[in-house]
């Protein structure tokens, strides 16, 4: 058909896979154009939209928003044990793949601020370096170990089954957020149960479950109020980041983008059916903005540093958003759609197999 003027249903939430890129998007901006320059990592410097670009940051709470509903959204029906493997397809060829190309092109670009050695690649492996003393190799990837405890706590509760009771769990999980924010304030708390980051989680999973089972008063209560203490979370955070930028961002824009991304998040969840065009963009959307999140924060400051001087900042700009664009299609394409299959079905058949000599072993002693 011209112009693919289709209608197709929305079973994967196509939508969300926009969101998911231009919330990278807006933490892309924030760093290369306000933070960067900011905290001295970056010497090129945006004064004229650095006041936008500054709160670019809840781009990152959009996306705990989205992946509270899709974690609740794929882990419905699925064993701990499938949940763990297709979490890990999803994330570690990717990420691998991304960590050492940006651990080459920091070796090759000779960056002072940042000079890792072969000790730093192997801790980064793990997908949490700083357990091993050593430093991330891309300032993003901690969002990425906050996400794991999160897919940490699903899988324990998918193995032990109470997973079923996640609208009590996030009830108890926000109330003990909201009391280590405001008495607590024990750091154990907060790194074990992420009470920073709680609320977005929680909105997103009880989006689930009104998706799923429709309006419910005691999940709207809980939903708002995991609103409420996202609000209250951002304003804690005000002057730590004012500490380390120099600026405070105004009070009442950011509770206004953080309501708007909970708005568009419904909006995406709620729209029944998509154009095909977009829906087949919004796919490979979807698909890129891991890596180009993954990628684009050191590699970003390199480049436009690189460029600025010869051709001008906003050159600088373009060039360095063709190349981590590039090397993100790139990683999605050639490294994350033909890996991911091939580690679901290898990890699941030798679960299978391991699951089944574990009941002869079973039958046998039994006999």
């Amino acid at each position: 058909m011209v112009g693919d003027q289709r209608k197709i249903d929305n079973p994967r939430f196509v939508l969300l896979d926009l969101l998911r890129l231009f919330a990278a998007l807006m933490v892309l901006g924030f760093h290369w154009l306000f933070r960067g320059h900011a905290i001295g990592m970056q010497i090129t410097d945006y004064p004229n939209v650095a006041w936008i670009a500054a709160y670019g940051y809840i781009g990152v709470d959009w996306f705990f928003m989205i992946s509270g509903f899709v974690i609740a959204w794929t882990a419905q029906g699925r064993s701990a044990s499938a949940f763990a493997i297709m979490r890990f397809a999803r994330l570690y060829p990717g990420f691998l793949a991304i960590m050492t190309i940006t651990f080459l092109m920091t070796l090759s670009y000779d960056w002072p601020l940042q000079s890792p050695d072969w000790k730093d690649w192997l801790a980064n492996t793990s997908m949490v370096a700083p357990l091993f003393g050593r430093p991330f190799m891309d300032g993003a990837y901690w969002s990425i170990v906050v996400e794991l405890v999160f897919y940490g706590w699903v899988f324990l509760g998918l193995a032990t089954g109470l997973w079923v009771h996640r609208v009590t769990i996030a009830f108890l999980w926000l109330a003990l957020s909201v009391a280590n924010m405001t008495w607590l304030k024990s750091d154990v708390v907060r790194f074990l149960f992420i009470t920073d980051f709680a609320p977005w989680f929680i909105i997103g999973m009880m989006m689930h479950d009104i998706w799923k089972r429709g309006v419910r008063l005691e999940v709207l209560v809980i939903l708002v109020t995991a609103f409420l203490a996202s609000c209250l979370t951002l304003a804690f955070q005000v002057p730590t980041l004012a500490r380390e930028v120099g600026v405070a961002p105004d009070m009442l824009l950011l509770f206004s983008l953080n309501l708007l991304g909970l708005l568009l998040i419904a909006a995406a969840i709620n729209i029944q059916s998509v154009h095909a065009g977009l829906a087949r963009w919004s796919m490979y959307a979807g698909t890129v903005s891991y890596p180009l999140y993954l990628f684009h924060q050191h590699a970003g400051y390199m480049l436009i540093d690189r460029f600025a001087p010869l051709f001008g900042a906003g050159i600088a700009f373009a060039v360095a958003l063709i190349a981590v664009f590039c090397i993100a299609v790139s990683t999605a394409l050639l490294i994350e759609k033909p890996l991911r299959p091939l580690i679901i079905q290898k990890l699941l058949g030798f679960i299978n197999r391991v699951q089944i000599g574990l009941r002869w072993s079973n039958a046998l002693h039994i006999k």
